[in-house]
């Protein structure tokens, strides 16, 4: 007769790590912020990030860090500014790619009014790409759930690709709208599955 022996656990719930945690570690090898990284990184931020230097004031996030955080929401389907910096303190992939920073909604609802080149330039930049690295499938384009048949070339593909992303950037800024007309000046986040 064999006696097996169950042994629980600790409950680590309250304890503390000794070495600082690498977040790449906990988010899967496949996960899009990775490719959102290497989009943003190809692109030229200095500009923006120029007119903030050695201006009195609160520190500016970094452009990059801001678009990161958009073209994630984007590929979600285009969320709230307040959505997006809750993201920031619950959603691992979205801690990764503000760098364990947390902008306020404020401050990502202006970016997305504030610089819609520098996002139209990622969005072409993701779908470029997205090409070159083959994710991009002749026949069938899907962001969010959305199917998108080809009948002709790619580059109409691409002209849907960018209508999509602008559309979920679009909405995203209604979202934003909407809540500051619901919330005001209170950053409590709104739960809504849109």
């Amino acid at each position: 007769m064999v006696v097996l022996f169950m042994v629980l656990r600790d409950d680590t719930i309250n304890q503390t790590m000794l070495v600082p945690m690498d977040l790449r570690n906990l988010i899967p090898e496949d996960h899009p912020c990775y490719f959102i990284k290497n989009v943003v990184d190809q692109i030229d931020c200095s500009q923006a990030n120029r007119v903030f230097a050695d201006r009195p004031g609160e520190f500016a996030y970094p452009r990059e860090l801001l678009l990161r955080l958009i073209l994630m929401s984007v590929f979600d389907g285009g969320l709230s500014s307040r959505e997006i910096e809750r993201k920031t303190r619950t959603d691992i992939a979205y801690m990764y790619l503000a760098g364990m920073q947390h902008p306020s909604y404020r401050t990502i609802a202006r970016f997305k009014v504030d610089y819609p080149d520098l996002i139209d330039e990622s969005f072409k930049t993701t779908i470029k790409i997205a090409k070159e690295e083959d994710l991009v499938k002749i026949h069938h384009v899907s962001l969010d759930g959305t199917k998108i048949k080809a009948k002709t070339s790619m580059n109409k593909l691409t002209k849907q690709q960018l209508k999509i992303m602008k559309q979920h950037l679009k909405e995203s800024i209604e979202l934003d709208e909407e809540e500051d007309m619901e919330l005001g000046e209170e950053s409590e986040m709104v739960f809504q599955k849109h």
